[in-house]
């Protein structure tokens, strides 16, 4: 498996992909996902990419279908995503996916080269929003008046 998932510090649920994903470890990330729902309470995904190479649009795609599978449950848990690359790849990917399905939560894409991960991850699990470039996806199931 090239997927590592961790809960210890939960609600912060840590998410880390070495080298590239593949279907057992999509599967994997499904199911967990499934069973954090489970729990009934709120939490956030952080995605460490940094070492990802050979990402394809079909992962994407499949990624996609895993958020509309999620999206079918009756309450949405999943309140933030931070996701960290260091290839802009993964922003192209973030994009295709996000095209084929509105995200669940509110996303937020980190660079290691243009960003202090550590500084902008703190911001966003306080509920602020970092004094740095990054894109935000807002979620399908926000109230964006507020």
């Amino acid at each position: 498996m090239n997927i590592t998932l961790n809960d210890k510090d939960f609600p912060v649920v840590v998410v880390t992909c070495e080298n590239v994903c593949c279907d057992d470890d999509l599967q994997k990330l499904k199911q967990y996902w499934i069973d954090l729902y489970d729990r009934k309470e709120n939490f956030t995904f952080i995605f460490f990419f940094e070492n990802v190479k050979g990402l394809s649009l079909n992962t994407g795609y499949k990624v996609s279908k895993i958020i509309a599978e999620v999206k079918k449950l009756p309450i949405q848990y999943l309140k933030k995503t931070i996701i960290v690359f260091k290839d802009n790849m993964i922003v192209d990917i973030c994009r295709l996916i996000m095209s084929i399905q509105k995200p669940i939560s509110q996303v937020f894409l980190l660079n290691t080269k243009k960003n202090d991960i550590k500084n902008c991850i703190k911001e966003i699990l306080l509920g602020n929003i970092p004094d740095e470039k990054i894109p935000i996806f807002n979620s399908c199931f926000m109230d964006l008046k507020k």
